[in-house]
């Protein structure tokens, strides 16, 4: 039995789905990618402590998998015969993978992010290596670190069994996101975005 509060949060759990595959993410490959790309600008959002998304939807975005596309076949060449590859296939593949990687580390801001936490623990190294002032930067912020907390206790309680794909993945970067900014508040790290 539910207590009173808990019945606020709970939805309705006598329920049927669709039983549709509409909203299946059918490439293991492509929801992983999904996955990370919302994991990882949530992340960064609720760790600045920002609003809105300050990543670009195309970080880790679908253009992965379509300049993938194109080199795929020299990799089922690699597992069914690999010196059937010839040097300009195994080229094209690595100047692909080259690209692809540079292209996202622009894209996602992997050098901003990365920079931005290596010169806040110079800059702070008790706080950063240490936790010092941990419990101060705990009751400084207890209003926004409880705000949050609520909101990931909704999320626990929701009834999500109907969601598709892409709801649960959404839910998921929003857990995140409340988890990255309560790890800023705890820690102090104070940079933001602009």
């Amino acid at each position: 039995m539910l207590g009173v509060f808990d019945q606020i949060f709970v939805e309705e759990e006598n329920h049927t789905c669709n039983a549709t595959d509409a909203g299946k993410i059918k490439d293991w490959r492509h929801y992983g990618l999904i996955l990370a790309s919302a994991t990882y600008r949530e992340g960064v959002r609720g760790f600045y402590q920002e609003r809105s998304s300050v990543i670009s939807d195309q970080c880790l975005g679908d253009w992965l998998i379509q300049d993938y596309l194109p080199i795929r076949p020299t990799f089922k060449k690699l597992h069914e015969d690999p010196w059937s590859i010839s040097l300009t296939e195994a080229k094209t593949v690595v100047d692909t993978f080259i690209t692809m990687f540079y292209k996202n580390a622009e894209i996602c801001q992997f050098e901003r992010v990365t920079d931005d936490l290596k010169n806040w623990c110079l800059e702070n190294p008790e706080e950063c290596v240490f936790k010092a002032d941990l419990e101060e930067h705990f009751w400084s912020n207890i209003a926004q670190i409880s705000g949050k907390a609520f909101d990931i206790y909704k999320l626990m309680v929701r009834d999500d069994s109907c969601y598709t794909d892409r709801e649960q993945i959404n839910e998921i970067a929003a857990l995140v996101a409340d988890m990255s900014e309560i790890a800023a508040y705890l820690s102090g790290f104070d940079y933001k975005w602009d």
